[in-house]
């Protein structure tokens, strides 16, 4: 994604030879039937209404490896990334269900070859905001934020760190323009990472502080310490 004195640089990307555990493809445009015999790894495919419904239904015929498919018909291609309407409710929902099966699937005992879903998690969010006291006070309340999430009456969330960083995609105007920030927050296992995302009202204080139309768009990506692929995160110096 991105480098600098203060960031770790974590890449995502799939291919013959990559070296995970598993895939998943949300909306996954141009799909060709015959790749699905290369796939070594089990799968998760969310497509959206503008994918080909032949397509996919061929593509996971063809695939020798454990699978899961739901489909989003009355969601555009792009709804799990920037051209997501988080004003339309439905979209927002659309959009939390997704991110959660992704969270699921890879949360499988079969996936995480065997290990408990106790380990430890980071969650790791880019966001694009319009100032620089919404970037100031973002840094600020995820600093902060292991103090005040609860989950069952415990501070569930180990540790949150945060700083800013230059933007990661000069050539897009929609992602290059502003103040961007990278937050790491850390939890003990998977399903605290699932509650601060679709439960914690902590979390929603946190998103109604960079509400539309005072952030563009984020960038998540979620791991834990056995993804030996993953480079770990560093301190921010926030």
């Amino acid at each position: 994604m991105l480098n600098s004195n203060k960031t770790q640089v974590i890449t995502i990307c799939s291919g013959a030879d990559s070296p995970f555990k598993a895939v998943a493809q949300a909306h996954p445009a141009m799909i060709d039937p015959a790749d699905a015999k290369k796939v070594t790894v089990p799968t998760l495919l969310l497509p959206s209404q503008d994918e080909d419904r032949k397509d996919v239904e061929a593509f996971v015929a063809n695939l020798n490896v454990p699978n899961h498919v739901e489909t989003f018909n009355d969601q555009i291609h792009g709804w799990m990334a920037a051209r997501a309407d988080l004003e339309d409710p439905n979209v927002a929902e659309k959009y939390r269900k997704g991110y959660q099966a992704v969270l699921e699937f890879f949360a499988q005992p079969d996936i995480r070859g065997g290990a408990s879903k106790s380990e430890t998690t980071f969650s790791i969010t880019l966001w694009s905001l319009q100032t620089a006291e919404i970037a100031e006070s973002l840094i600020e309340f995820v600093v902060n934020v292991p103090l005040k999430a609860k989950k069952d009456g415990r501070n569930y969330i180990l540790s949150g760190k945060a700083g800013t960083t230059r933007a990661p995609f000069p050539g897009r105007p929609t992602r290059a323009q502003g103040y961007n920030v990278v937050t790491i927050i850390e939890f003990q296992s998977v399903d605290d990472a699932s509650y601060r995302g679709f439960t914690d009202p902590v979390h929603k204080e946190l998103l109604a502080l960079v509400d539309q139309p005072k952030f563009k768009d984020t960038i998540v990506t979620l791991f834990t310490n056995n993804d030996k692929s993953f480079l770990q995160p560093k301190d921010l110096g926030a």
